[in-house]
């Protein structure tokens, strides 16, 4: 079979499981679970849309640069290896590590619950906690040991981070290494 014919080949680390929808029709009550049901199936297509025909890595932007005693990371998109889309709408600093060696700039996806609100339940009393009324899709700037140790104190999954650069301690200054090849989304 020749390369023009042959059949393109999914990545084998990127599973296709069936999903499910809800089924919306008149007279349906429809409660948080189902629209939580509805969040989740329209997530799952968009991450899924990215990991299978996209690269994680940047997109755009994401220019880092060392300023006295901390990192810029210049505004920027990325995607992350589970399928998310990491916006940085404006410049972020972030403290150098206080141990020299090597470090590496890493971004990573996080979500945030913002406004929050009164609980209600079901006999009507109010719940002393408030919840939040929303999910801001957000990310974090921390540095990364060679190895995958964190240098900070953030307990996020690491297995959707984007390494921006990579820092070396040169003569107890940090210096960007101008050998890093930056992970491009494609």
């Amino acid at each position: 079979m020749s390369a023009a014919t042959r059949k393109p080949q999914r990545h084998p680390s990127v599973p296709c499981q069936s999903l499910t929808r809800v089924h919306y029709f008149a007279g349906r009550l429809l409660s948080a679970e189902d629209l939580a049901a509805e969040q989740a199936y329209l997530r799952e297509k968009f991450r899924r849309h990215n990991r299978t025909f996209h690269q994680s890595g940047i997109v755009d932007g994401l220019e880092v640069a060392l300023e006295s005693h901390e990192v810029r990371v210049g505004p920027g998109l990325a995607l992350d290896a589970a399928g998310n889309e990491i916006c940085v709408p404006v410049a972020q600093r972030a403290a150098l590590p206080s141990t020299p060696g090597e470090a590496y700039v890493v971004l990573r996806y996080k979500e945030i619950g913002i406004n929050p609100i009164p609980v209600v339940g079901l006999a009507g009393e109010v719940s002393p906690d408030p919840a939040p009324s929303r999910i801001q899709e957000s990310f974090e700037i921390v540095f990364e040991r060679p190895g995958g140790t964190q240098c900070s104190t953030s307990p996020s999954d690491s297995t959707s981070s984007i390494r921006l650069a990579r820092l070396r301690s040169v003569r107890g200054s940090w210096r960007l290494d101008v050998r890093f090849r930056r992970p491009w989304a494609k």
